[in-house]
């Protein structure tokens, strides 16, 4: 009989194993004995634990004296008899086995081997302190009453809220059935080491399997586990009892077990857990930074009269100011106290584990001042992404555009002269500023805009120090004329920068229009991924592109189709920001208009699902406008088929009631509308723009990004000013609805206000002129060339304000594609709130009201901007305010406001 043929072994066979032992300690042992090889001898790691066939026989006296060996986990690991770790194998029933099995005091841990999921995530190395995740406010609350308390040193107590601060975690635990947890994880796509369901459950062991398949499959997670419900308390105990037991040296599986008191079924994959005791990671961190050390003492900066080759201008093009490359500084790194360091922690890896020694204390101190130096000396040595262009067996690249294949060979690392250059890729985005991260995988992607042709990707390894190996993407050209690509750095579908190579067949290749999604704040790491990204381009011969990325799969497409759609969504907006009748007659108004932008919605979406293979299935989605004056409307996007002229309004949503599929008679009924289904009052969508700017065809779009440490936007200190054309009474409500806020008057008392109040909420209902480039407070104008960080946007360096710039076309119109949006977010804004469209001055009041009372909720909790954004469309949509369709939110989608 094959072990796949054989009935699984249930808790009552074990029973009847031990039916005659004298006390429960020796039915514990005799299940234990039973599933060992005898030729086991106090093996080092797993031990195989398989189910036996038959009734086992008796246990011998050597193994049975070993299994009834108990321990305490407060015994540091190095004074005591390793506990056992059990890798349980066999046709079984986990949760009937298991409890049995740890039963025994001598067991440690009793875990169920699972393999790494085929195309999972890369593993991530453990960081100490542990870092832990949570989602409940009633355990944010305990682990933080409790964080004090004793169990450990609070300063051991690395605790996020996953739901607001998105970022790898090393443990996150979660007070929820693992088919709860799998769709929390797989739509945050969050990032942890092990992840632990704290509930009861009533399914099959084969369904709670699959389910942690499906966990460890969206998170990277190398270990799952399920124990019982308990209250907030007792789980917030549990999990300090499970750090403590990890700082005396018990490996991760042990202290896990031991912490949530041997309740526990954990299914992870075995070799992932061998060398994570605290030891071996503080041992392993020494050796790595001396192996920095030496990569960095290796990393002189270059001479700074070693520019970056620049190809000749095109034909009749002025031609390009040189780029210049970031400035350099003396390397001021001492490798003595990295190595001082790294030898501290070798021998700290050597030391008692016990309470009085604190040597995990003590690592977690070092770590500090070691990291700290090496990253002082890594921004000595900036480094960009870069590129050589040349024939796919050529020794030397000579970036000249060849007919047919070209090697485009990528890569990140110090200046290299010769190398066409974009802009600078930062330690602290690839989130290297944590010490467990050796490497961060970046996607490239090539896409030819002239002609257009099918897109190429690679991946990108880029090391935490040095220069990276190269990424090899081939360009086929025709035999001539005028060539051009968009090379996009992603990481998890969220566009980093990106350039644009031009030139002629024959000629030399060139670098332009380079275009940074960063600040020195962000990380990779603690951002939350997108489902799809779409950059939108100009070729040279001024059509409109749209490249779009998803999880593998890019493609280039004409704007030409969308364009039409595009133009008619504007329209029937514009109609909706004009809307003046009131009680029945506005009713009927505002569902026509509905029904009208629900026809050129859906329109959009059965042009781009037919082009992008799971585009419905993208629940975040950033959009990056380079200098393409096109907009691209996903907010207004009608997935359901299109509703009838006279469609009836969905009741649900009158009624305020939860929307979805049951809304509708069937998929095919178009009898009714429901705004719920338009993708702006249902999916995240973030919006970043990059406008040539600066003299080297650079621009920066995020001036400010969301970190770990300061992720919350503050709106303490209004600010308002209004147009002329907006009445004294809706200003004075507005006013009155910020709690008698200061109020400019002209752009003079703007900025003395901005200084004074430390503003952090800017509420401007200006009137803008595109042809002039203006903004108008009060009758007085401000063109926006003259808009200054310090006079007009941020009163202090620490200060990313948020902006209300809720006026006329405040995001971009056709005769201004630029706006005032991007402008803003360059002088510092953290958000900018704007419109897409022309918008009556009372509108504009109400939504300003209305959107600041949402922000100043002290009842709300904590939301992302991108939920943010949609709750208030959702909400004042819902209330008649059918204009809200046009407000639009530029900034970091990962903004917890």
């Amino acid at each position: 009989m094959t072990e796949a043929e054989r009935a699984p072994l249930t808790g009552a066979e074990m029973d009847l194993w031990a039916a005659d032992a004298a006390d429960p300690l020796t039915a514990a042992v005799t299940a234990v004995g039973a599933g060992i090889d005898p030729a086991w001898a106090g093996a080092e790691g797993f031990i195989a634990w398989t189910a036996p066939a038959a009734a086992p026989p008796t246990t011998a006296p050597d193994l049975d004296a070993r299994l009834r060996e108990s321990w305490h986990p407060e015994q540091p690991a190095r004074q005591i008899a390793s506990p056992l770790r059990l890798e349980v194998r066999g046709s079984l029933l986990p949760t009937e086995v298991i409890p049995r099995l740890l039963a025994d005091p001598a067991v440690g841990s009793a875990i169920l081997p699972v393999d790494r999921a085929p195309g999972a995530l890369m593993r991530r190395d453990w960081s100490w302190p542990l870092r832990i995740g949570v989602a409940d406010d009633e355990l944010l609350a305990a682990l933080g009453a409790l964080a004090g308390a004793g169990i450990v040193p609070e300063r051991l107590v690395d605790l996020t809220d996953v739901r607001t601060t998105p970022g790898a975690v090393n443990l996150l635990v979660l007070r929820s059935a693992p088919a709860e947890a799998a769709a929390f994880v797989a739509a945050r796509r969050q990032v942890a080491n092990a992840v632990v369901c704290v509930a009861d459950s009533t399914v099959s062991w084969p369904i709670i399997d699959a389910h942690f398949a499906l966990v460890r499959a969206a998170s990277a997670a190398v270990l799952t586990a399920l124990t019982p419900a308990a209250n907030a308390d007792d789980t917030a105990r549990r999990i300090l009892q499970m750090v403590r037991y990890l700082s005396h040296a018990h490996p991760v599986d042990i202290a896990l077990t031991v912490g949530f008191e041997r309740s526990i079924l954990i299914a992870a994959e075995p070799d992932a857990l061998a060398n994570v005791a605290l030891p071996e990671l503080i041992r392993a961190r020494a050796s790595r930074a001396r192996l920095e050390s030496r990569v960095l003492r290796r990393m002189a900066p270059p001479p700074i009269d070693l520019a970056p080759i620049e190809p000749p201008a095109l034909p009749a093009a002025e031609p390009p100011p040189l780029h210049e490359p970031p400035p350099t500084a003396e390397m001021s790194f001492d490798a003595r106290v990295v190595e001082s360091a790294a030898d501290e922690l070798d021998a700290l890896s050597g030391g008692a584990f016990d309470s009085e020694s604190a040597e995990a204390s003590r690592a977690f101190e070092v770590q500090e001042t070691m990291d700290a130096a090496l990253d002082d000396a890594a921004a000595a040595v900036p480094r960009l992404l870069q590129a050589y262009l040349g024939a796919p067996d050529a020794e030397v690249p000579d970036h000249i555009l060849r007919p047919g294949t070209n090697a485009v060979d990528v890569f990140v690392g110090p200046i290299e002269a010769g190398a066409l250059q974009g802009l600078e890729i930062p330690n602290s985005l690839l989130g290297f500023d944590d010490p467990t991260l050796t490497s961060a995988r970046l996607t490239v992607v090539l896409a030819p805009l002239m002609p257009m042709g099918e897109a190429v990707r690679a991946e990108l390894d880029v090391p935490r120090f040095g220069r990276s190996q190269n990424a090899r993407l081939e360009w086929t050209l025709p035999d001539k004329g005028l060539v051009q690509a968009r090379l996009i750095v992603l990481h998890r579908n969220r566009v980093l920068q990106t350039v644009r190579i031009t030139g002629r067949v024959g000629s030399a290749a060139r670098v332009t229009d380079r275009i940074v999604l960063w600040d020195q704040i962000g990380r990779l790491d603690e951002r939350q991924p997108f489902d799809r990204t779409f950059v939108l381009n100009h070729a040279a011969d001024g059509r409109s592109r749209v490249v779009s990325h998803s999880d593998g799969q890019t493609t280039i497409e004409s704007m030409v189709e969308i364009e039409a759609a595009t133009d008619s969504i504007r329209d029937f907006l514009l109609k909706a920001t004009q809307l003046r009748s009131k009680g029945a007659k506005a009713q009927a108004d505002a569902k026509q208009i509905l029904i009208d932008v629900a026809v050129e919605g859906h329109d959009m979406y059965e042009t781009l699902s037919g082009k992008l293979d799971r585009f419905a299935d993208a629940q975040r989605i950033q959009i990056v406008s380079t200098r393409s004056a096109r907009f691209l409307p996903l907010e207004l996007i009608y997935e359901r088929p299109a509703p009838d002229e006279d469609a009836a309004m969905c009741e649900n949503w009158i009624a305020g009631k939860p929307c979805g599929d049951h809304c509708f008679a069937d998929e095919e009924d178009t009898t009714i509308i429901c705004p719920s289904v338009f993708w702006g009052l249902s999916r995240v969508i973030e919006r970043q723009r990059g406008d040539e700017t600066d003299d080297d065809g650079n621009a920066f779009v995020v001036s400010s990004s969301p970190s770990r440490k300061g992720r919350r936007l503050t709106c303490a200190h209004p600010l308002i000013a209004a147009s002329e054309k907006v009445s004294t009474a809706d200003v004075g409500r507005t006013v009155t609805s910020l709690g008698n806020a200061p109020k400019a008057t002209t752009w003079t008392q703007w900025s003395t206000e901005l200084a004074a109040t430390a503003a952090d909420l800017l509420v401007l209902m200006p009137h803008t002129d595109p042809k002039a480039s203006t903004l108008e407070i009060s009758g007085a104008t401000l063109r926006r060339g003259r808009i200054q960080e310090k006079k007009h946007v941020r009163s202090a360096a620490d200060v990313n304000p948020i902006v209300m710039l809720l006026g006329c076309d405040t995001a971009g119109s056709q005769e201004d594609p630029a706006g005032f949006a991007t402008i803003f977010l360059k002088k510092g804004a953290a958000v900018v709130f704007s419109t897409l469209t022309m918008l009556l001055a009372g509108h504009a009041a109400t939504m300003s009201q209305g959107l600041a009372g949402m922000l100043r909720d002290p009842d709300r909790k904590a939301q992302s901007l991108g939920e943010l954004v949609s709750d208030f469309r959702r909400e004042s949509v819902r209330s008649g305010m059918i204009s809200a369709l046009a407000v639009t939110a530029y900034g970091d989608s990962d903004w917890s406001l």
